[in-house]
């Protein structure tokens, strides 16, 4: 039986909820409302899951949502999608936006453009990132869709023999240089191209309108590519080039370096700073050898969480930094400065003006939107998910939703045991404080790092540690939640307990919850910004050159090509030759 409901609309819940059925007798608004309406008799989540025969009580949220949706708007909520309807699963995402006439304005475009599930997150997004106007989201979401666009080959010799000499002693990202500084500078204003210039030829690539354009240049193309070139050269040989080589790339054992004096997250001999992004293990690598040769700079939050967790001489040496986000850190030559990635508490992106004025970066592993974007020159960018497969097609809001109310069931019937990295763990403490009438129990580890947080903002309840008394009686009871940090494992026999690890490992694009059994879950909080986000990361940064991080991700030459395909960027992988000498 369903509280509230009559046998008839029982039957009615029933037949409409968990089928295929093209015909249902209930829509999806009257199936919100009948859940509504039994949920207010005192039906619980799991009761009506169980009898609607409903995977977990998730998907009730769904359908509660659509009453968020304007009255205006409920008539057209349909279970498929039709070309006067909107399809369950539309009309769920649309429910997100709090402004009735936002809700109208998506509703028109998905009806008029026939907007899927995947296209309506994507404005929705877009909106609450940016805060720009519904209409102007919709058609960035648009212009996204399939194009065919084609593309003029140009390929030319070089004529000089002379020239020729002086570009076979340069490196390829010197010629390209030349090439694109050259063109921009001696010839007429073009519509965008990409080029690449050898030592016998140079090749030309752009759309209709360029290669019309340079089949125009005086004298035609091949002679007057060759004017710039030598143009160019000569004042390269005069010491007012632009084309200084960007000096950015990865070194072997994965040390982010900016310039000839700076590294991120790793050590090489002879750079004077290191610069520590954040405190997960990926990108520790050498901390001992650069406290023993670099000055190492970091953010309050980093510094504090490193006292707490190696409890060593962090806050006694002298050549530990700690920079408060959004401020620089000036020496010599050379300037520093550390803004907010949002990846976890303490993160930072990294930005340093090197000798002559010029500007680089390290993104850190960061999540999107940011409030600040560094704006740089050159630009080493974390690659986690730089494949285009990695497009989540979920919220964020969805996954603390779910997980917030998968511990809330859970922990009614047995202790819930949660593991996950550092900042991921504190965001899900986050969510729960207030939500909890049963303690929450922790290592003296965890307990310090969340005093840490607690310091800079986090809203942390109390942590009950593990090997007190009070901790011992809540064991016995058997309703408390257990925390697990890193390198703190989870019982290998959790039988009487339900494990939710929080992690996107094994998850898929469009779900991110992973049911292992009825008492074992892994769940995809995000922390690091998506494939979609990644490039509009890149996008804000106004970087005209970028490196692929390829030492931590997996995703690099997938990501450099999108760079160049997406925003026309001059893009490569990050080189990494193998070395075994130490400190390279």
């Amino acid at each position: 039986m369903i509280s509230g409901l009559s046998p008839e609309a029982q039957s009615d819940l029933i037949l409409s909820v968990g089928t295929r059925r093209a015909r249902r007798r209930l829509s999806p608004i009257e199936v919100a409302q009948a859940i509504e309406t039994s949920l207010a008799s005192g039906s619980t989540s799991q009761e009506l899951a169980s009898v609607l025969h409903l995977e977990d009580p998730s998907m009730l949220m769904r359908f509660r949502r659509l009453l968020k949706l304007s009255p205006e708007i409920r008539h057209l909520v349909d279970w498929g999608q039709g070309q006067s309807c909107l399809s369950f699963t539309v009309a769920s995402q649309i429910a997100r936006l709090v402004s009735s006439k936002e809700q109208q304005e998506v509703t028109d475009a998905a009806l008029k453009h026939g907007l899927g599930k995947v296209e309506t997150i994507q404005i929705i997004q877009i909106r609450e990132r940016s805060g720009r106007p519904i209409a102007e989201c919709v058609q960035d979401v648009l212009r996204m869709r399939p194009q065919i666009e084609r593309r003029h080959i140009l390929i030319g010799a070089i004529t000089s023999e002379k020239l020729r000499i002086a570009l076979r002693q340069m490196t390829q990202q010197e010629r390209n240089q030349l090439l694109k500084s050259a063109v921009t500078s001696y010839g007429p204003a073009l519509p965008p191209w990409e080029g690449r210039l050898g030592a016998e030829r140079f090749t030309l690539v752009g759309s209709d309108a360029f290669g019309a354009a340079v089949q125009r240049l005086p004298g035609g193309f091949e002679d007057a590519i060759n004017a710039y070139l030598e143009e160019g050269m000569s004042q390269r040989r005069g010491g007012v080039s632009n084309m200084t080589p960007v000096l950015i790339d990865v070194s072997a054992h994965g040390a982010i370096m900016l310039g000839d004096k700076v590294t991120c997250d790793g050590f090489v001999f002879g750079f004077p700073y290191r610069v520590q992004t954040h405190i997960h293990e990926d990108h520790m690598e050498s901390f001992n050898s650069s406290k023993g040769y670099q000055d190492i700079l970091m953010s309050e939050a980093t510094k504090e969480l490193l006292i707490a967790e190696l409890d060593a001489d962090i806050g006694y040496r002298t050549n530990i930094h700690a920079i408060p986000l959004g401020s620089r850190y000036r020496s010599e030559d050379t300037e520093v400065e550390l803004l907010s990635s949002g990846h976890m508490v303490g993160s930072a992106q990294v930005a340093v003006t090197i000798s002559g004025g010029m500007k680089v970066g390290y993104s850190g592993d960061f999540n999107w939107p940011l409030e600040q974007v560094m704006e740089v020159e050159a630009l080493v960018v974390d690659s986690t998910y730089g494949s285009p497969n990695s497009r989540r097609e979920y919220s964020p809001e969805d996954v603390c939703d779910r997980f917030v109310d998968l511990v809330l069931e859970k922990v009614k019937t047995c202790p819930v045991l949660i593991k996950a990295h550092p900042g991921t763990l504190q965001r899900a403490l986050e969510l729960l404080n207030g939500k909890l009438a049963c303690p929450i129990l922790a290592s003296r580890r965890l307990a310090a790092e969340a005093e840490v947080y607690r310091r800079f903002g986090y809203s942390i309840g109390t942590l009950i540690i593990i090997d007190s008394t009070e901790a011992q009686l809540a064991m016995k009871e058997g309703r408390y939640i257990r925390l697990y940090g890193k390198r703190e494992i989870p019982p290998s026999d959790p039988s009487g307990n339900t494990v939710i690890v929080l992690s996107a490992y094994m998850t898929s694009p469009n779900e991110p919850l992973l049911e292992f059994s009825e008492r074992s879950y892994r769940i995809a909080m995000p922390s690091h910004a998506d494939f979609e986000g990644t490039l509009e990361y890149v996008k804000a940064t106004k970087a005209t050159e970028v490196v692929t991080d390829n030492s931590r991700g997996g995703h690099a030459i997938e990501l450099a090509v999108a760079l160049k395909r997406h925003l026309g960027i001059e893009a490569r992988p990050s080189s990494q030759a193998f070395s075994r000498v130490w400190g390279v």
